[in-house]
């Protein structure tokens, strides 16, 4: 896993794939380093295994499955 500019690197058993955004469940879209640094992770992270929908519409082989709308500001924490 390694950054390329905005984006990530990530190796497959394949080879690798180059991510430019992210958006993880019941999260805001972002660029995929912001999402790197903010997680934290480092070299050797496995990744959980995605759902049918989103390894076709990844792979150019279906359609891209509908994304969760983001009503809050990323970032913000609660003022309670």
């Amino acid at each position: 896993m390694g950054l390329e500019g905005k984006r990530v690197r990530i190796q497959t058993g394949e080879g690798s794939i180059l991510l430019e955004d992210v958006q993880q469940e019941h999260e805001c879209v972002e660029p995929a380093a912001d999402w790197l640094v903010r997680k934290g992770l480092q070299r050797g992270r496995r990744f959980d295994v995605v759902d049918e929908d989103e390894s076709l519409w990844s792979r150019g082989l279906g359609p891209k499955p509908a994304p969760v709308e983001c009503t809050a500001e990323r970032g913000k924490g609660n003022s309670s």
